[in-house]
């Protein structure tokens, strides 16, 4: 811009009215249009959920462990936040607050799930409102759980109901079994059949498997503590070989006698002088006792250690005999298992090659059995969760939205900050409108400007006439 730095703050300040009425406009829209836009509150509730962990976990076994945490929390994320904006939650949530259910809107902008942990869980409401926002966040947060809630226990009891009909009908089928079995019996007269020898030999295979196995583990267990405790009582042994023996008197006594001998050296040291023969000869008695006080205390300490050493060596002797004794008897015990499951395996060899109607009775009969013990155990355990479901529940509202958890305005200062904004772009824009407005206007307006413009030096000028000239009045000036 071809413009004198001092021409364009005059240009400012002929134009300063315009541009202070442009501040004022544009910051009375500013402060309007955030007047209009209103405030917003965010208002969060805290759940938690000590249950969570568990049952995600039992949901996903078989995942790789680790894909277990990400895609676990995510697919809990996305859940609950399915779970939180559904109608079963809003419904009520909006009906305790006594509000209507907003239609046509995209609630997704003003409720968020948020997943802090496999435990703990927060909801965020957004709203104008700082009451509206604490009372909706509560609401919907209570809605959750206790939509959760029901949900847990309502699954549950259904399980329960179904094993019940299972459980009733396998009952059913359980007995029609027994009484056909009791038919063929007593209409061909069977007292014992080869059905239930080979049923016992079974039993009797399955029994002696058993303990066999727990006592091959104990017979491992014993024959390492048997390694072990040989092991220590070899070492005891060529410890003990050489036993410490003690001649002469103990370190007590020797100890006196050298407080006596330095007694002694230190009253003739007084009287006689260090360099006397007599004071010398107490010196050396005195380093002699010196040593042999050392001596007789290692000796000493060594017999003790070795009398340790042999109460060691006693107790590990008694154990190695009581765990040599254990692992006869267990070997003992093993023949005797082994000789049942042979006898047993060839009872039951000789019943299943008797393929008759009442053995496959008896066989229909076990299956049935078996069958029905698996529902019972199953329905159980669904008893045992629907109980823990009802006494414990499995989602808790930990922290509800209150004078102690406020609603957060997320558009605190933004008044301020738009209007000053706007001030200054205002400030700035208008400043170069008028600046660029004159620019534009080729008109010369002053001397200094026509010099500038004009090839030749400029001799004089027409003053500028003020106010209005006629004709008449530029003959009388002429």
């Amino acid at each position: 811009i071809n413009m004198d730095i001092w021409r364009a703050f005059e240009l400012l300040n002929r134009r300063k009215w315009l541009i202070l009425f442009s501040l004022v406009v544009t910051t009375a829209i500013a402060f309007g249009a955030t007047r209009l836009i209103g405030s917003k509150w965010v208002a969060t509730a805290r759940i938690t959920s000590p249950q969570a962990l568990s049952n995600m976990a039992s949901n996903t076994a078989g995942e790789q462990r680790s894909n277990t945490d990400g895609v676990t929390l995510k697919s809990m994320q996305s859940l609950y936040s399915a779970i939180l904006l559904s109608s079963e939650v809003l419904t009520p949530a909006y009906q305790s607050v006594k509000e209507d259910l907003p239609k046509g809107i995209n609630l997704t902008q003003n409720i968020e799930f948020e997943l802090l942990g496999p435990q703990l869980y927060e909801i965020h409401f957004t709203s104008p409102s700082q009451e509206k926002s604490q009372l909706l966040v509560n609401a919907l947060a209570q809605s959750f759980v206790d939509y959760n809630n029901n949900s847990n226990t309502a699954q549950i009891k259904k399980a329960v109901d179904d094993l019940k009909k299972e459980l009733a009908s396998e009952s059913e089928k359980l007995e029609n079994a027994r009484k056909r079995y009791r038919d063929y019996a007593e209409r061909n007269k069977i007292i014992a059949s080869s059905a239930a020898q080979g049923t016992a030999a079974l039993e009797t295979i399955e029994g002696s498997k058993a303990k066999l196995n727990e006592i091959s583990r104990e017979l491992a267990a014993g024959n390492a503590r048997q390694a072990s405790l040989q092991g220590q009582l070899n070492e005891l042994n060529v410890f003990l070989v050489n036993r410490p023996i003690l001649n002469g008197p103990r370190a007590s006594a020797l100890a006196a006698e050298l407080d006596r001998v330095s007694s002694e050296l230190i009253t003739m040291e007084a009287r006689r002088g260090s360099a006397h023969p007599d004071v010398l000869a107490l010196q050396g008695q005195r380093k002699d006792l010196e040593k042999r006080v050392r001596e007789t205390q290692q000796i000493e300490d060594a017999i003790a250690i070795f009398g340790q050493k042999v109460s060691q060596r006693n107790e590990v002797q008694k154990n190695l005999t009581e765990v040599n004794a254990r692992l006869a008897e267990l070997n003992a015990q093993t023949g005797v298992l082994r000789g049942i499951i042979s006898t047993a395996e060839n009872s039951a060899v000789k019943a299943r090659n008797l393929n008759d109607p009442y053995s496959s009775l008896a066989n229909e009969v076990k299956a049935q059995e078996e069958v029905r013990a698996n529902t019972l155990g199953r329905l159980t355990n669904a008893q045992k969760a629907l109980d823990f479901a009802a006494n414990q529940q499995p989602m808790v509202l930990l922290e509800r939205a209150s004078d102690t958890n406020p609603a957060i305005d997320t558009t605190r200062g933004r008044t301020l900050k738009l209007v000053g904004l706007s001030v200054i772009c205002t400030l700035i824009g208008s400043c170069i409108l008028v600046l660029g407005l004159d620019n534009i206007d080729r008109r010369i307006k002053n001397l200094g400007e026509a010099e500038q413009l004009l090839p030749t030096r400029i001799l004089a000028a027409i003053p500028q006439p003020e106010g209005i000239v006629s004709y008449s009045d530029m003959a009388q000036v002429t």
